[in-house]
């Protein structure tokens, strides 16, 4: 079952990044996937979830799945980023900390 969900989701990302579903438009319905790739829509769901998480997908209720990025993402770039902002937050509480003794 997690073999196919990968599957499932690498084969949706390279066709979001190849162009085959356009930044901005919708991906297949959840039915239309399932027989596209021969698999049940409980890993369909699961696949377009990991593709939302990766931050290549945006899944509305009534409205579907919604291409917002074709570019291919850097897991590493995004612990840059996120350490970034941590660091921001770590130092904001020092110095905090740092006043509050001072007073």
């Amino acid at each position: 079952m997690l073999f196919c969900i990968k599957k499932s989701q690498q084969r949706s990302r390279k066709k979001i990044l190849d162009g085959s579903y356009p930044l901005g438009e919708n991906i297949p319905s959840e039915p239309e996937l399932e027989k596209l790739f021969g698999v049940s829509k409980m890993t369909i769901r699961q696949a377009v979830a990991l593709l939302a998480a990766e931050g290549y997908v945006d899944k509305q209720r009534g409205r579907g799945t919604q291409v917002i990025s074709n570019q291919l993402f850097n897991k590493l770039s995004k612990a840059k980023s996120f350490f970034k902002k941590s660091s921001k937050n770590l130092v904001f509480r020092l110095k905090r900390k740092f006043f509050r003794l001072k007073l």
